[in-house]
């Protein structure tokens, strides 16, 4: 586990590095990333809108009212909730992975130029 400012505890198991695959091949899945920009002029106030979207709240409306999986361990999903994202409902929902960014940048271009050449109109 994990110990963020404002007191928000996260799971999380190994790094993981995703990759780019077409719909014929795979799922393509969307993850929300968020973090402080480097050097940003207010990083006080960028550490608060973080602190807020990790709080309880916010993670449980977007899980219960959206499709987001909550990141935050000390959030408790109703039963239909976790089903409907996917998990079983008398279960915990599974530790979140983080993503190994250094090499999803190193590979973000090459990922791109896929993507046009296959997605893109």
């Amino acid at each position: 586990m994990t110990r963020l400012r404002g007191g928000f505890t996260l799971e999380r198991t190994e790094r993981h590095v995703v990759g780019f695959a077409p719909a014929g091949d795979a799922l393509l899945a969307l993850t929300n990333f968020m973090a402080p920009i480097k050097n940003a002029p207010h990083p006080v106030n960028a550490q608060r809108v973080l602190n807020w979207i990790l709080g309880n709240e916010v993670q449980t409306r977007m899980a219960t009212e959206g499709a987001v999986v909550p990141v935050n361990a000390g959030v408790q999903l109703a039963p239909a909730v976790k089903e409907r994202l996917g998990f079983a409902p008398d279960q915990d929902v599974p530790a979140f992975r983080v993503l190994d960014v250094p090499a999803l940048n190193e590979q973000f271009g090459a990922w791109s130029e896929r993507f046009d050449k296959i997605m893109a109109p």
